[in-house]
């Protein structure tokens, strides 16, 4: 007969020795954390979350943007200052608590040993700390898929309708926190009926994990109609990124798993002439440990225990890699493969717990050595701090009572930073779906004079708001495009051309504009 055998208690060394790598966990994501500045993706998150409730779910129903980040996010946000590190002081925590849940998860399934080689090696992994120092929802993605492995671990072993319940919130909150949750979700119940095919008594554990699952489907009906409507929006959403799908196929999977190495530059790789030397190494380490640790699965408390972490990182990984084949690209190699990595990196640990305690010493020292380069990178460089320096420019340059409108997908980060530097300058979007939209515009909403007239009306209402209030100017910030020429030209036959000038951030200008009838400012 199978039976589970259950790990032991926590020793007083094994819980100072989780301590000290808490400690480690949390220098390596505090570190200069408010140092760089936000870019669009973090401010629109920030923006977003300073909303009151009662507007925030209606506007991401409308943004088809999964919800549970924002409202965790509500927390940190100030809305007295741009305060980078608060922001993302959300995601450290997160990240901290999920190098405790990796310990557990892993010390269930594997062993002690096990638990804290994983716990040590998501400390220091480079691809998790630099999710762990971004204000965006990739460390939450990660701790509920881990902590619904721990729920349904757990079930398995003690099935009841509490575990049961436990598990289906788990499974929820995946689902709740982005888009591609449903992948992971999967992941983790493939990894459920994993155990359950090696139990000898089934019937209990599998109607706590039914109950499980009938709870994340019934709670995500309410939120399904609006992940369906966004469905067709997706492939446009993702155009920027379809020739580089196309030429690096098939090899997506394998450069995840290269990506979720020690030696990878965090967070997106998509070319493998852009990866670091120290992938190589770190990959092929990865690997042997990988293997030496499913040959001796044999040792593992939990019957199926390695089958059922291979489905929880294969099963994702191959769901996302599908949809991109036949629907969507959307397999960005180190962004959406992110929430994998706890997975990988208990099948890494599992291998290393086999080795004698030197050997095992020395290959940690190895992982810590690969690492070092891409951590250096991404705790010395600032590369995010264009974004903050526009709106420091902006804010010596615009008046109170002048108008800016945005041609160009950064309305978030301006929107975020100007509301405490410059709060009276009124912020436009053109076109004006962008407001709602501010990432990627379909232009196919407006065929033929929609255009035109949407131009039309922009640059009528930034010139009837610079009368009421006084103002003299619109700044136009745009992006090389050749719909915005559209907006330039309602604006060059209604008011005086100004500067324009270069902002040297992906192709950005800003032009100015000056009323007719008006005077230039400062």
């Amino acid at each position: 007969m199978v039976k589970i055998r259950l790990s032991t208690p926590s020793s007083t060394s094994e819980r100072l020795a989780i301590a000290a790598i808490l400690v480690l966990a949390a220098i390596l994501r505090l570190t200069a954390l408010g140092r760089d500045g936000l870019w669009t993706d973090e401010c629109h998150g920030a923006v977003r979350a300073s909303l009151p409730l009662s507007r925030l779910i209606p506007q991401l129903a409308a943004e088809h943007q999964a919800p549970l980040y924002y409202v965790v996010q509500k927390l940190f946000v100030s809305t007295a200052d741009p305060s980078e590190w608060r922001t993302r002081l959300s995601s450290v925590l997160l990240g901290l608590l999920t190098v405790v849940v990796i310990w557990l998860v892993a010390r269930m399934i594997v062993s002690v040993r096990a638990g804290l080689i994983s716990a040590f090696l998501l400390a220091i992994s480079p691809l998790h700390v630099h999710y762990c120092r971004e204000a965006r929802n990739y460390a939450l993605l990660t701790l509920v898929t881990l902590v619904a492995m721990w729920a349904v671990v757990r079930l398995i072993r003690r099935p009841t309708v509490g575990a049961g319940l436990l598990a289906g919130v788990a499974l929820l909150a995946i689902l709740y926190t982005h888009d591609i949750g449903a992948v992971y979700a999967a992941g983790v119940l493939v990894a459920g009926l994993s155990l359950l095919v090696c139990l000898p008594q089934k019937r209990a554990a599998l109607g706590a994990l039914a109950l499980a699952f009938g709870i994340a489907v019934l709670g995500y009906l309410p939120w399904l109609s609006a992940v369906l409507s966004r469905s067709s929006a997706i492939s446009l959403e993702y155009d920027w990124f379809l020739p580089i799908w196309q030429r690096e196929l098939p090899w997506q999977i394998g450069r995840s798993l290269a990506a979720l190495s020690h030696g990878s530059m965090p967070p997106i790789r998509n070319h493998v002439r852009e990866l670091y030397w120290t992938v190589w190494p770190a990959l092929g380490l990865s690997a042997l440990l990988l293997g030496l640790g499913l040959w001796r699965r044999e040792k593992w408390p939990l019957p199926g225990g390695a089958i059922a972490l291979g489905g929880a990182l294969f099963t994702p990984l191959f769901g996302i890699f599908v949809y991109s084949l036949l629907i969507s690209p959307v397999y960005i190699v180190g962004r959406v493969d992110s929430a994998a990595l706890p997975f990988f990196l208990i099948l890494i640990a599992a291998g290393v717990a086999t080795l004698s305690s030197r050997i095992a010493v020395g290959t940690l020292i190895a992982f810590v050595g690969l690492a070092l380069l891409p951590l250096q990178v991404d705790l010395t460089l600032d590369t995010r701090s264009q974004e903050r320096n526009i709106a420091r420019y902006l804010t010596s340059s615009l008046g109170d009572s002048d108008i800016l409108v945005m041609a160009c997908p950064y309305r978030s980060s301006q929107e975020y930073y100007l509301r405490f530097w410059k709060p009276r300058v009124e912020i436009r979007s053109f076109p004006t779906i962008r407001g709602l939209h501010p990432f990627w515009i379909d232009w196919n909403e407006y065929p033929g004079a929609a255009l035109d007239l949407d131009a039309r009306n922009v640059a009528q209402g930034a010139d009837d708001a610079l009368r009421r209030h006084g103002g003299e100017r619109v700044w136009v910030m745009l992006e090389t495009d050749p719909h915005n020429e559209v907006l330039l030209r309602e604006f060059r036959s209604t008011m005086a051309s100004g500067p324009r000038v270069g902002l040297q951030y992906m192709g950005l200008e800003l032009a100015c504009f000056l009323r007719l009838d008006g005077h230039a400012g400062k």
